[in-house]
């Protein structure tokens, strides 16, 4: 019988659950950005964003949980239809159900690859959603089986949909696109709007009055159920998102840094000041005078007073993270600042559960923290700016740096040795713990960005010239700075971000289009390493000679395993720019970026990129016997890195395969169903298996 639930388990999974192997640890709840947002009643409700994130709240907003959706794909729209059952919809034609409150999601098949932007559920059964290329689809049982509705008009997407009864409903899109039912979806007539411009967003606070708003302070209403469409004035030229009314009478639009609300059914709106930027995707009243609106970097706003005033529900800071440095386990710190922003120094004692600010009177934006001993720590920033403290941080002095250069980066070989780098070639050097600091000549006009030292004397330092034509350059010196040698300027890298050295010969070099570096000989001679991916990368770390990680644009992580002859991508966890990366062991790390980005991982980083149609797409590895109870033998083509992971995304097991058989040891495992995914020279190969 055990035997038999195990296949049927086998049978029903037509999607690993991806753990992406990273947690939040700021902002909370999330610094994804966030497209939808819905309550069931005034205290339980739900928001969906990029990387299939799912957010819970039963407190009114003040404590919101993650929930498990499943999948990586961006999901833009949630609904509910009671207080259990709920949809979400996103890219590639993903639609999500819950039935226990989002408890547990399913991936449902909408039978579309097309992206869906608009959810709408009448009752737990029968709904719409809609998308690009003017796709509907109806389900009258709750998403099993989906038919094509027709638009009488193709347009590029289709972005919001509601519905007043089974019978009547509206959808709003591009070019002012605005269609209507009034026999459950069987046919669809246009509407005429007014306007050619995008219409994000439809709602209607009765059977006759509703509205639409779009981009340029685009706000229309209809007082005669869609036949007619006025433009109200909105008083502003910001691009609006949302709309929502709870009452004929009250409602608010929100948008790109704005908010409006309305107490006479949008004959005149009052612009609200926001105390922060957010740009807001979605905004929904359960209850009159309470709502709830959410948007990029994981914005949620709250509402007590009918949108006069917003508190802002996520905590934080916000401020763009330039670097990440822990001593232990458990402490370590971070520093942020961009051109134009006050720089900030926080620190954590536990591991990265909890952030302080510390307090340092610098208006500088700081770029690069580093402690050489317990408590004993640096941090460089603009215009020279040379931080120290001798405590852990509760407080800073400020040596003199000599220099009005921004310096991108410090770092130190022992104590007393330390180095910082700058703009305009600038090099600087300590010898007594960072009291006195002198300049070194760099022999270079680039900026330099990053700098590292494997003893006293012998160090090299990269970046690239300031311009249009990044070209990349790497300095090196081996008598502790007095004479530096350009390895490389002007032969056609691309600017040159960060470099790191695990040991006395072995080094890396990380750049702009993804380039990857790595020297054998302390850093005579470099060689070139494929990602296989050309966006930039800012930050390089690696716990040993063959185990590290980069980070860069857009939440891209990779990682090698056998010093850098492959790297694999892994699954992206935010789209903010990471700046910064730092593991405290071989599994224990943390990145930092953009918008206050922090994020953890425990488990070294998680499961490589993979997406939900990759199971279906790749060439499936033959596993016997399956199920299996000690050994399973895995047929391959091709040689490559072959990987084990369990359903929560925990690498279990990992081995470079060359051979067309392998056999691998499951005894320890407990019993459950278990990916396992081989890269190599024909691409990603997968496969599943049941451990009995």
């Amino acid at each position: 019988m055990k035997r038999l639930t195990f296949l049927f388990l086998f049978l029903q999974v037509t999607n690993i659950s991806i753990s992406q192997g990273w947690q939040w640890l700021n902002p909370l709840p999330t610094g994804n950005p966030l497209q939808s947002v819905f309550f069931t009643n005034s205290r339980t409700g739900y928001s969906v964003g990029v990387y299939g994130t799912i957010l819970k709240t039963n407190t009114g907003g003040v404590n919101w949980t993650v929930q498990n959706s499943g999948i990586l794909n961006h999901l833009y729209a949630v609904h509910f239809a009671d207080s259990i059952t709920g949809y979400a919809v996103g890219e590639g034609g993903t639609v999500l159900k819950t039935t226990n409150g989002g408890a547990n999601w399913l991936i449902l098949n909408s039978t579309t690859n097309q992206s869906l932007f608009a959810v709408y559920f009448i009752d737990a059964n029968k709904g719409f959603i809609a998308g690009v290329n003017s796709v509907i689809l109806k389900t009258t049982d709750g998403g099993s089986t989906w038919t094509t509705q027709t638009a009488p008009v193709t347009v590029p997407v289709l972005y919001s949909i509601v519905f007043l009864d089974e019978n009547t409903g509206y959808v709003s899109g591009y070019s002012g696109a605005i269609f209507r039912t009034t026999n459950g979806g069987s046919t669809w007539a246009s509407l005429v709007s007014g306007t050619n411009k995008v219409l994000f967003s439809i709602h209607f606070s009765n059977a006759n009055t509703g509205y639409a708003v779009g981009p340029f302070g685009t706000i229309l209403k209809t007082s005669d159920g869609g036949n007619s469409w006025i433009n109200q004035p909105s008083g502003s030229t910001a691009n609006f998102y949302s709309v929502s009314f709870w009452d004929q009478n009250y409602g608010v639009a929100v948008g790109d840094n704005i908010v409006l609300n309305t107490t006479n059914g949008g004959n005149t709106w009052t612009i609200q000041t926001l105390l922060n930027f957010h740009q807001l995707r979605s905004v929904h009243f359960p209850v009159p005078d309470t709502g709830y609106a959410v948007g990029n970097n994981g914005a949620i706003l709250k509402t007590t007073d009918g949108g006069n005033s917003w508190i802002d529900q996520s905590s934080g800071t916000t401020n763009n993270l330039s670097s990440v440095f822990f001593q232990d386990e458990n402490i370590g710190y971070a520093v942020s600042g961009y051109t134009g922003q006050i720089g900030q120094i926080i620190k954590t004692t536990n591991g990265g559960a909890d952030w302080t600010h510390l307090v340092t009177n610098s208006t500088s934006d700081l770029s690069s923290v580093y402690f050489p001993y317990p408590d004993l720590g640096f941090v460089v920033g603009d215009s020279g700016t040379i931080l120290k403290t001798q405590n852990g941080g509760t407080t800073w002095t400020r040596p003199s740096s000599g220099t009005y250069n921004r310096l991108h980066a410090v770092q130190f070989p022992d104590v007393n040795t330390g180095y910082a780098v700058g703009d305009n070639g600038t090099i600087l050097k300590t010898s007594d713990g960072g009291i006195h600091w002198t300049k070194q000549d760099s022999v270079t006009p680039y900026k330099l960005l990053s700098v590292f030292f494997t003893d006293a004397s012998t160090g090299v330092a990269v970046g690239g010239q300031p311009g249009y034509a990044h070209y990349g350059i790497i300095l090196r010196t081996t008598d502790g700075g007095s004479n530096w040698t350009i390895q490389s300027a002007g032969s056609g890298f691309f600017q040159l971000n960060s470099v790191f050295f695990p040991d006395n010969n072995i080094g890396y070099i990380v750049g702009e289009n993804g380039k990857i570096l790595k020297t054998i000989d302390g850093g005579i001679n470099w060689t070139s390493q494929t990602p296989g991916n050309s966006r930039n990368l800012y930050s390089v770390y690696f716990s040993n000679a063959n185990a590290g990680y980069a980070v860069g644009v857009l939440g891209r992580m990779i990682k090698t395993t056998d010093g850098g002859a492959n790297w694999i991508e892994l699954n992206p966890v935010t789209s903010s720019q990471l700046n910064s990366v730092f593991f405290t062991d071989a599994t224990t790390g943390y990145a930092v970026g953009e918008y206050g980005t922090i994020i953890k991982t425990s488990d070294g980083g998680g499961f490589p990129l993979s997406t939900n149609k990759e199971i279906g797409s790749s060439r499936k590895l033959k596993i016997i016997p399956n199920p299996a109870n000690n050994f399973i033998t895995v047929e391959t083509t091709g040689k490559g890195h072959l990987i084990i992971f369990d359903l929560q995304g925990h690498q279990l097991q990992e081995k470079e395969i060359a051979e067309p058989t392998t056999i691998l040891d499951v005894n320890n495992y407990t019993q459950g169903i278990y990916l396992i995914k081989l890269f190599g020279n024909n691409g990603v190969q997968i496969g599943k298996f049941i451990k009995k």
